[in-house]
């Protein structure tokens, strides 16, 4: 199998984009807000309500993410774990009996096993796909 570089993407909108985790940045940064009124009084040093707003956000997103399920920042997986994990596993993913049309079966394993492997193999493949 050929070494595959980690994939490099573009700042980007994540499409289509989730409302819910768009709320809880927004909710977020509005609490942000009242603590920077609060803090900070009428005339609050830029870098500061920046490092504040940031901090929020990133929290927000990190949490609402792990509730949903999604690997965040924090977990420190990066693509070349990925990589890595396609590069061992591919040879063992057995998708003609499994997890394709017609070998789909639910509540097995095999089949969850192969869509999570289509998964990463599409991140590691077409890393600018939304």
């Amino acid at each position: 199998m050929p070494k595959r570089e980690p994939a490099v993407t573009p700042s980007k909108i994540v499409w289509p984009i989730d409302l819910q985790r768009l709320r809880a940045g927004q909710r977020a940064v509005l609490a942000a807000m009242g603590q920077v009124r609060q803090s900070f009084g009428p005339r609050p040093d830029p870098v500061a309500v920046a490092s504040l707003y940031t901090e929020a956000v990133l929290a927000a997103d990190d949490g609402y993410s792990r509730a949903v399920g999604l690997i965040v920042q924090h977990d420190e997986v990066v693509w070349a774990d990925l990589v890595a994990a396609h590069a061992l596993f591919g040879p063992h993913v057995e998708a003609s009996t499994h997890g394709g049309v017609g070998t789909w079966h639910p509540n097995c394993a095999e089949c969850e096993a192969v869509g999570a492997f289509g998964r990463i193999r599409g991140r590691i493949d077409w890393p600018g796909w939304p």
